[in-house]
């Protein structure tokens, strides 16, 4: 297992591919979790992004995503994870509050490394994993890939990210990606949840896992 951060704090992180229901569980936790722990400090934060700078690299990040190689996505992403460390998580970390987290490192191997075919990564994602505080827990949301796509589909209007509009196999690949991710590169207690349910579903799988590490 990978050496835990060893700090006050708790750093529980959301995971899985497009449309999985990351940021509608996110925000409909905030309520619940402030009432079922009312003498906890939460910090809720993202990435790619989460401080000024960083949010500046997802700029770029994203504006990169069709023709940028895994190498330098990896590079954009890395270098905006260490500014976010360093101005939320670790500060929140070392005074007791509890960080929940919508993507972190699982991402970057599911996507950068795996979904993209860039394997001469891994060594440079174990020595990342090195840098940065290891999860307190992993929730990796996932939905069978038709309904990744049918939700894309029904997204209308809406701004479109290159990963979006990735192909059937792109999107297969990046749910391969966080298996592997959990089963060989983690270090840390993955669980998956199953994102095809309703939301109060999904979010009582969810809560009974917060609960466990909170406890």
């Amino acid at each position: 297992m990978r050496k835990s951060h060893g700090l006050p704090g708790k750093l529980l992180v959301f995971e899985g591919g497009e449309a999985t229901g990351k940021d509608t569980q996110t925000k409909e936790l905030k309520p619940y979790l402030f009432d079922r722990y009312p003498g906890y400090e939460f910090v809720f934060s993202h990435e790619p992004g989460g401080t000024p700078y960083a949010e500046e690299l997802y700029v770029r990040f994203k504006k990169g995503m069709k023709t940028d190689s895994p190498r330098k996505q990896f590079g954009l992403v890395t270098r905006s994870r260490f500014d976010h460390v360093e101005e939320v998580i670790l500060p929140a970390l070392e005074r007791g509050a509890v960080v929940m987290l919508n993507r972190y490192e699982g991402s970057t191997f599911a996507y950068q490394v795996h979904a993209l075919h860039a394997d001469e990564l891994l060594a440079p994602f174990h020595h990342h994993q090195q840098l940065v505080p290891a999860p307190d827990i992993t929730m990796i949301l996932e939905v069978p890939v038709e309904v990744t796509l049918a939700r894309i589909a029904q997204r209308k209007g809406q701004e479109m990210s290159a990963f979006d509009a990735g192909t059937r196999e792109f999107h297969e690949r990046v749910a391969e990606g966080f298996h592997r991710y959990a089963k060989y590169h983690a270090g840390h207690q993955c669980v998956f949840v199953d994102g095809n349910r309703h939301p109060v579903e999904v979010r009582t799988d969810l809560l009974r896992y917060i609960d466990k590490v909170l406890s």
